[in-house]
């Protein structure tokens, strides 16, 4: 298996952070319910890591096509979820939630 807590620094933006902790935030959203019912299911999940701030996603939403539901969550790990977005006309919908690990942000879909 090819674990996503490596590479585009994702591996750095985890650094010192409780995996179990985040695998527990990540299972909360209705989004990815129970989808990493351990860290093997956690890091096969696709990520990125983000210097943009939740703000910045907030903000971005405003411009994008559609949007069915939003959902956010503080604790730990700030995040914010985003249930059928479509960034651009003609994109395929998706679902992904950014979680703010401080200094860097994880996108995950």
């Amino acid at each position: 298996m090819t674990s996503n807590f490596e590479g585009d620094n994702v591996a750095e933006a985890l650094k010192g952070v409780d995996l179990e902790a985040l695998r527990v935030r990540v299972n909360e959203s209705c989004i990815f319910a129970n989808m990493a019912e351990n860290l093997d299911e956690l890091a096969d999940l696709d990520m990125a890591a983000t210097r943009e701030t939740l703000q910045n996603y907030e903000d971005a939403k405003s411009g994008w096509s559609d949007l069915l539901l939003i959902e956010r969550y503080g604790g730990q790990f700030p995040s914010i979820g985003f249930w059928g977005a479509q960034p651009r006309k003609g994109e395929q919908r998706r679902n992904f939630m950014v979680v703010d690990l401080g200094e860097w942000r994880l996108a995950i879909k």
